[in-house]
């Protein structure tokens, strides 16, 4: 049993995630569109085992593969970032943009020189525009709005 909503709401989704993932059945579009950010998840024989790990995870374990990385297109994981017990603002450490999706390049010039127009272009060019929210994220938004959650 989980302890937070947004904990639950992650494996909540890890659990349909892994669904989609491992039934044959799946439409390859839908699976496409889930999993179009994380290339290894073509292999799947090489993503089972950690997949199935993440779903046997205890509540202190985490749900993600730290060395994957978090994608924070359109504020995933920054509208309502987690506060740790000293009240500090802390975001997913293995947070970034997924630049080789948007077609830049190590050596390439960085949004900050670019400007954030042109990658919201490119976000827009590959589907991938307007917000995004994080598990974080939508627990922080239904607490703001005052929905209750336990």
């Amino acid at each position: 049993h989980e302890t937070t909503f947004s904990r639950r709401l992650h494996r909540y989704s890890l659990d349909h995630a892994y669904r989609l993932f491992t039934d044959s059945r799946s439409n390859p579009i839908v699976t496409y569109q889930i999993f179009r950010l994380v290339p290894c998840m073509r292999e799947k024989t090489k993503m089972l085992p950690y997949f199935q790990k993440l779903l046997r995870a205890g509540v202190e374990d985490a749900l993600e593969i730290p060395s994957l990385p978090f994608y924070c297109i359109g504020g995933a994981g920054a509208h309502y970032a987690h506060r740790d017990r000293s009240g500090i603002l802390t975001y997913p450490s293995n947070m970034r943009l997924p630049r080789w999706i948007l077609g830049i390049f190590p050596g390439a010039k960085t949004s900050r020189e670019t400007g954030p127009q042109d990658t919201q272009s490119h976000l827009k060019l590959f589907g991938l525009d307007g917000d995004w929210f994080g598990c974080q994220d939508v627990q922080g938004y239904l607490e703001e709005n005052e929905v209750i959650l336990d």
